[in-house]
C-alpha cells in the first residue's frame, strides 16, 4: 500500500512540473509598473488584538511585487509563480478594507521566458511592452505628454490603456504584437492606428497614423 502511494506521488508531482513551467523571476530586475487588487476574505478577533485573511491579486501572471499599508504598517507580498495569494493581517483594530492602502505593484523580469529559444522569444519580446511608458508624441513641434500602460499579456495579446495628461482623457489599449511592434487602434476619439516599436531595452518609438496626420514620439520605461 505504501509503495503505490507513493509511486501515486512521484507520478502526480512529475506530472504537475512537467505541465507547468516554474517561473525563474528576477527581483533585481524590474519591468514595469502591474496592477494589484486586494480583497477582505475574513476578520477576527477582539481588543486589543484583530487579524483579518486577505486575498492579493497582481495584473501580471507570475514574477511581481505588491506593497501596501494596514494603516501605517507596510506590508509585502511577493508573487512569484501565481498572480494571487493569500495572507494574514494583524492589529490593534479591526480590520476593514478602508484602513488597506495600495502602495504600487511591481512586474519583473522572468528568466524563464528569457532563456527560452524558438516560440519563448516570441514570449520574451511580447513581455517586452508589459510596464509603463512615458514620453510625448505629436506633429513637428506641436507634441503633447503621452503615458501607455500595459497591464498584462496573453501570447500576442497585449491589454492596458493610454492615458494624454494634456486634456485628461484616456484610451484603452487592446492591440497585438507582432516581434518588436505592438499594434492597436484608437476608437473613442479620434480613430487612429497606433504602432509601438522597441528601440531598445528601455524604450519604444510611438507612431499614430489617423485623418488629421501622423503623430510620433519616443516613450520611455518607468
Amino acid at each position: 500500500m505504501r509503495h503505490h502511494l507513493l509511486a501515486t506521488t512521484i507520478f502526480l508531482l512529475s506530472t504537475f512540473v512537467s505541465g507547468h513551467v516554474l517561473a525563474d523571476c528576477d527581483f533585481q530586475k524590474p519591468i514595469g509598473r502591474c496592477t494589484a487588487r486586494i480583497t477582505l476574505d475574513s476578520t477576527s478577533g477582539s481588543k486589543p488584538s484583530y487579524s483579518a485573511e486577505i486575498t492579493v491579486r497582481s495584473s501580471a501572471k507570475s514574477c511581481s511585487k505588491v506593497e501596501y499599508f494596514l494603516d501605517q504598517t507596510p506590508h509585502l507580498t511577493i508573487l512569484k509563480n501565481t498572480n494571487s495569494d493569500r495572507e494574514s493581517l494583524f492589529g490593534t483594530k479591526p480590520v476593514s478594507r478602508k484602513n488597506i492602502a495600495i502602495q504600487k505593484c511591481t512586474a519583473y523580469a522572468n528568466g524563464t521566458l528569457a532563456g527560452k529559444k524558438a516560440g519563448g522569444d516570441v514570449a520574451a519580446t511580447a513581455e517586452f511592452f508589459r510596464g509603463h511608458w512615458k514620453g510625448y508624441a505629436g506633429i513637428l513641434l506641436f507634441r503633447g505628454p503621452v503615458e501607455v500602460t500595459i497591464d498584462s499579456v496573453d501570447g500576442n495579446r497585449a491589454v492596458g490603456s493610454t492615458y494624454f495628461p494634456g486634456d485628461g482623457t484616456t484610451e484603452q489599449v487592446d492591440g497585438t504584437i507582432q516581434g518588436n511592434s505592438l499594434r492597436y487602434t484608437y476608437t473613442d476619439l479620434e480613430r487612429m492606428n497606433i504602432t509601438l516599436t522597441k528601440k531598445g531595452q528601455n524604450s519604444v518609438s510611438y507612431t499614430g497614423v489617423g485623418e488629421g496626420g501622423t503623430v510620433t514620439g519616443t516613450l520611455t520605461r518607468q
